[in-house]
């Protein structure tokens, strides 16, 4: 069950603009230095809602120091308890360092999550990802002892055992520019999964590229899948 203890995450509700209830609540995690705002300005809002009319939007705005604490994982599940009331189905999105919010919720497996939409995912620092190259990806790799606060070597951990369980939930939709910063785990990743569910756009990481992406993976209509 989730802490009852306060989550202190901000949040920015876009419902549909459809007056009957939606029956599925997206849940949008930021990265570093991204506001709420940001996604009206680069059309995130205006792009989901012309494509999806039971879907509803939630913003998030979990403070950085929330990671760097390691108190994000309790904090967006007493977060997701309260706003996901009401709602038949919870997909969670990130961009950058939002993913990885998104994939400990997954990971922790006490909130049900129904799909996942990655833009550009910081997975772990490059001493890990590396880790995990070397060893010859995901299926090859060993995770070893994970230490209580190593939320990003459990997050690696998760995906190898999803990637090769082939597991259907959470449906896992993925997108990263060729030119990103965190291009290398997102083909590590990549290599485990659907090709319809991998998304790659000429670009670095940068609203633009995001943006493109953002568009490809609605596109798919990837809610229909549950």
């Amino acid at each position: 069950m989730a802490s009852t203890e306060p989550h202190a995450i901000g949040v920015v509700h876009h419902p549909r603009r459809k007056h009957q209830t939606a029956s599925t609540l997206l849940v949008l995690l930021p990265g570093v230095n991204i506001r709420a705002e940001d996604f009206v300005t680069h059309d995130f809002v205006s792009i989901l809602q012309a494509r999806e009319d039971s879907v509803d939007l939630l913003i998030a705005e979990p403070d950085l120091d929330f990671y760097l604490d390691g108190t994000i994982l309790r904090r967006l599940e007493t977060f997701l308890a309260e706003e996901a009331k009401g709602y038949r189905r919870l997909w969670l999105s990130g961009v950058s360092l939002g993913a990885l919010g998104a994939l400990l919720v997954a990971a922790g497996g006490r909130v049900n999550v129904d799909g996942l939409l990655l833009l550009a995912p910081f997975i772990g620092t490059p001493g890990l990802i590396a880790e995990i190259e070397r060893a010859g990806g995901f299926p090859a790799w060993q995770p070893g002892e994970i230490a209580r606060n190593d939320g990003e070597r459990r997050v690696c951990a998760w995906l190898k055992t999803y990637l090769e369980m082939q597991a259907g939930r959470p449906i896992l939709q993925l997108g990263c520019g060729t030119c990103d910063r965190f291009a290398a785990a997102s083909r590590l990743l990549a290599a485990g999964l659907p090709p319809a569910r991998c998304h790659v756009a000429d670009g670095g990481h940068d609203w633009p590229t995001w943006k493109t992406l953002w568009t490809s993976i609605l596109d798919a209509r990837p809610f229909i899948e549950t």
